[in-house]
């Protein structure tokens, strides 16, 4: 027989698993979480358009898949006992009074600090490594234009950036000027790690964003988007640069090239 005791316990337990930091478990991968918000974005536009049944169904369809996006969690997953998502420690951390969100990620290349630091300089070697950015331009010293994608909605972005700091080969700062929707700032630094040639390169990236019922929204998505972005375009940074190593050692057995 079951007792209030026990059914309270169970409860709790039920609870714990159902929430993590504060939030439902997170069960469904980031590309699905993207596509969740775009198209149920797209939904819920349609059928607020159409003032019918077919409408309101499209919309509550819509709705369900926003609320899938941005928490992470799909109940039909849970049912089935199913994970799309990869299992991560969370960085991201709240900026004082509520001013924004940062997130920090790390990987160990194996390539010398130096050669990662050269690239990186080169603010137009960007594209190749960073997803959603689709070019890069320089505009005076230290200065650049940026042109992206927004990893939701399609939408292009563009901002201005400067070189606020630089240290060969450790360190790179950077923020964006004027006014932008997607005001942020930013740091990468590069330091040896235990073994060889590799080097741990750490990206720290600080979000501005809105304040209320809209920024409590926009915190998720920002806090879920460029958390997974920044550690997506760390481990693409690895692979062209691990990769053009390997290629460069097979052309010569003797012995490893840098770029």
């Amino acid at each position: 027989m079951t007792t209030p005791q026990t059914a309270s316990t169970s409860k709790q337990n039920i609870s714990s698993r159902l929430h993590q930091d504060g939030t439902r478990t997170i069960n469904v991968g980031p590309m699905e979480r993207l596509i969740s918000i775009a198209g149920g974005g797209a939904l819920t536009y349609y059928g607020l358009r159409h003032l019918s049944l077919r409408g309101a169904l499209f919309a509550l369809l819509g709705g369900d898949l926003v609320y899938r996006g941005i928490t992470g969690h799909c109940w039909l997953y849970q049912v089935l006992g199913v994970s799309t998502a990869e299992k991560l420690r969370s960085t991201l951390v709240r900026l004082p009074d509520n001013q924004g969100i940062k997130v920090k990620r790390t990987v160990t290349i194996n390539r010398p600090a130096e050669d990662l630091y050269r690239f990186w300089e080169d603010v137009e070697n960007m594209p190749r490594f960073m997803k959603y950015i689709q070019e890069v331009s320089r505009t005076g010293e230290n200065r650049s234009h940026w042109v992206a994608q927004s990893p939701v909605l399609g939408t292009r972005l563009e901002w201005d950036s400067e070189v606020t700091h630089s240290q060969a080969p450790s360190l790179i700062a950077w923020r964006t000027l004027n006014q932008t929707s997607f005001a942020h700032a930013g740091t990468v630094r590069f330091g040896p790690a235990p073994y060889g040639n590799e080097t741990t390169v750490t990206l720290t990236l600080e979000f501005r964003q809105p304040v209320g019922q809209v920024g409590a929204i926009t915190e998720k998505l920002l806090g879920y988007i460029p958390e997974q972005l920044a550690l997506e375009d760390l481990r693409r940074f690895k692979q062209l640069m691990e990769a053009a190593e390997i290629a460069q050692s097979e052309s010569h057995p003797s012995g490893r090239s840098t770029m």
